[in-house]
Parts: structure tokens; C-alpha cells; sequence
């Protein structure tokens, strides 16, 4: 189902290629049956005695062979003359057809094969009825506009759903909030931060975003980035705590944790040694006003059993009793489950993506989070990052 949403999305943002082709496909078709020649089919039809199928087979082959066309050709004065076809129908009934450019030309040879096949069977012991004279079509059999244009259309349309789906691939780079917002369907927009812009700054009308639905507990995840991630994770912390809130940024990344380096604090001690026991008063740092910072402190054995632990848990409701708001900065959402299993802990989870991540890239990040019913906040584009 995740495969059919994408590919219809793909299908609705590139929807101009399937436009162009379905154009050129048609506008193609046109200029055939403008340019090319029109071909007309007449026909005259005959009855045979007996009646039998082998008979009539033999008859067939007979109109179709080298004698009838033999005596059409003499009667023509030589040269060449057109191909016919014959056909069976029931009770000995033979359909003899001649397609031409010309109307007349292909009911004077449809005749001419007729009355020839007639005379090869004089005195013999089939007898032939001439039922319907062949008479010059009315209009011609190719081009034929209807099947012309629908076979068009079909393959304007294939060609194009083809043509966009590649497009979008090749194309599938986030660069604009304009191609963020066409993810609005799954996340909304929170955002954009440009590079060099001072973060806090910049994201106070997230931090409006989330105090509007009352997010105590807030944690950021990067697409594809963990440095990101740690930015826009401080920008909301210092922002917040600009507001006049007491608030804790928890390093949760036990993987590549960012957020010491980003503010240039010791990261040795945080987040794993208050899970050992530690007190927070010995693991947190105090930043800033009304600011604190929980690195994340020395590697675990094994991140995602330390971040789906209990004590995990117990550490982040402790967070959120001392703090008015905890931002929990963790490791992206692909292609570890660490930020999903965090969710569960966390009122809102912010996703930043970074200017040219793909939208396969968002989207793996947004399923990993679903599957574990992650409340996802919304979406803030950061640019500049590549």
C-alpha cells in the first residue's frame, strides 16, 4: 500500500510529463492520419456447393492461389495487381476483400477476383454464387481515427506514467519548501532554517507550532542526518528556554551523539551514567538561562536496548517533573529503529530534513515512525545543508 501511495504521488507531482506525452502521443497520431494515405477495403461475397469445409477451405486457398490471381492479372493487362483475402463464413458463404488506396480500384479488383474465381470453377463440381457484388467503400478502413486516437492516448498515457515516475526519481531531491509541503499529506510543515540564520531564532514559530498543542516532551530525528538533527535540537532548546521556560536537551543519540559538539560542552557524561545511577545533578550541565544540557555521555553496550529500556523511560518522566519542556535530541530515523522506539516516550517528534535529501528518503523516515504510531509533530526543512 506504502509502494502504491508513493508511486501515485510520484505520479501526481510529475503529472506534467504525463501531459506532454499524452500531447506528443496524440499530436503524433494526427499528423499520421493527415499525412499518411488512406487504404479502402471492398468486398464481395459468394456461396459455394457443397457446402462442406473442406470444400470451402480448398476454394479459399483457390481465390488466394496463382490461377485466380493469373487470370486477374491478364484480365488487368499485366503488371501488378493488389493481394486479396478470403474468408470463410458459414454455409459455404466466402467473403472476397481487396484493399487499395482508391474506393473504385478496390471494388473493381474485389469483382475481378470474383468473377474469376467463378471462372475456374465452370464445368467443374463446385458451383459458385455470385450473392454480393463488391461496390466502392464510403471511407477508408486506416486510418482509423477512433482506434487511431485511442491507441494514442493509451500510449501517451503509459509512456508518460513511465516518463514521470523516472522523472521523480531522478528528480526526487528536496530542495524547496514548495516540495516539502507535498508531503503536507503525511506531516505538516513546521519550518524552514536556513544555514547560517541563527537557529533559536528561526524556529520560534515551531516552538509556537507546539506550544499551541501543549508538547512537553519534544524529540527531533534527522532524515538521514545526525548533525541536523542536533541543530535544530539546540535552536528549539534555546529557543524555548528564551521564553522563559526551564528546559533539558537530552542527547539520546547513543550512536553518533552530536549535540556536545555542536555547543562545544564536555560529552563524556550525560544521559547513559544517569541510566547507571548517576545523579542528574552530576550529569546535567546548566548552558544557559533557564537552559540545561544532558550529553549523552559514554557508549552503551548496545544502543537499542539501552534506549528501549525501562530506566529510559523512568529517566525521561523524571526530565519531564524537574523541566517544563524536555527536547530529546535523538539519532536519525533511518536506518536504525532507535528514533521510532523513542516515540513512544516523547508528545511530539519533530522530523529535519535537509536540503537535498530525497522524498524516498523522507518517506522511509515518516514509515519507520508510523509503524511505531509516532506522534509526529511535523516536518522542518533546513537549507544550506548541501
Amino acid at each position: 500500500m506504502t509502494g502504491l501511495r508513493g508511486a501515485a504521488g510520484a505520479l501526481s507531482r510529475q503529472r506534467g510529463v504525463i501531459v506532454l506525452a499524452l500531447l506528443a502521443s496524440v499530436g503524433a497520431a494526427i499528423a499520421v492520419m493527415l499525412i499518411g494515405d488512406p487504404a479502402y477495403r471492398a468486398a464481395s461475397v459468394v456461396t459455394v456447393e457443397p457446402a462442406d469445409a473442406a470444400t470451402v477451405a480448398r476454394c479459399v486457398a483457390l481465390i488466394e492461389g496463382d490461377a485466380v490471381r493469373a487470370i486477374v492479372v491478364a484480365a488487368a493487362g499485366g503488371g501488378l495487381v493488389p493481394d486479396v483475402r478470403a474468408s470463410a463464413g458459414e454455409g459455404g458463404v466466402i467473403r472476397i476483400s481487396v484493399r487499395t488506396g482508391d474506393a473504385d480500384t478496390a471494388a473493381a479488383y474485389a469483382n475481378a477476383y470474383t468473377d474469376a474465381f467463378a471462372q475456374t470453377q465452370a464445368g467443374a463440381a463446385v458451383t459458385v454464387a455470385v450473392v454480393e457484388r463488391a461496390v466502392p467503400p464510403d471511407t477508408p478502413v486506416s486510418p482509423d481515427p477512433t482506434f487511431t486516437l485511442l491507441v494514442a492516448v493509451l500510449a501517451g498515457a503509459v509512456i508518460g506514467a513511465v516518463g514521470a515516475l523516472v522523472a521523480d526519481r531522478l528528480l526526487d531531491v528536496i530542495t524547496t519548501e514548495r516540495q516539502l509541503v507535498d508531503e503536507a499529506h503525511r506531516a505538516p510543515v513546521l519550518g524552514v532554517v536556513d544555514q547560517g540564520a541563527d537557529v533559536a531564532v528561526a524556529v520560534r514559530s515551531v516552538c509556537d507550532e507546539l506550544d499551541a498543542v501543549d508538547m512537553r516532551i519534544v524529540q527531533v530525528t534527522a532524515v538521514d542526518d545526525d548533525v541536523l538533527g542536533a541543530v535544530i535540537a539546540i535552536g528549539l532548546a534555546r529557543a524555548s528556554a528564551e521564553r522563559g521556560e526551564s528546559v533539558v536537551l537530552a542527547d539520546v543519540n547513543l550512536r553518533e551523539p552530536h549535540v556536545h559538539r555542536e555547543l562545544a560542552v564536555a560529552g563524556n557524561v550525560g544521559v547513559v551514567d544517569a541510566l547507571h545511577g548517576e545523579l542528574l545533578e552530576m550529569t546535567a550541565l546548566p548552558l544557559d538561562d533557564g537552559l540545561t544540557v544532558l550529553a549523552a555521555g559514554r557508549r552503551p553496550t548496545s544502543a537499542p536496548r539501552t534506549i528501549g529500556s525501562a530506566a529510559m523511560e523512568e529517566l525521561i518522566v523524571e526530565l519531564d517533573q524537574r523541566y517544563s519542556v524536555v527536547v530529546m535530541c535523538s539519532s536519525s530515523a533511518t536506518p536504525y529503529g532507535d528514533a521510532a522506539v523513542l516515540s513512544r516516550l516523547a508528545d511530539g517528534v519533530v522530523v529535519v530534513v535537509g536540503e537535498g535529501s530525497s522524498r524516498r528518503q523522507l518517506g522511509a523516515a515518516l514509515d519507520a515512525l508510523d509503524v511505531a504510531d509516532a506522534p509526529i509533530a511535523g516536518l522542518v526543512l533546513q537549507r544550506g545543508t548541501r
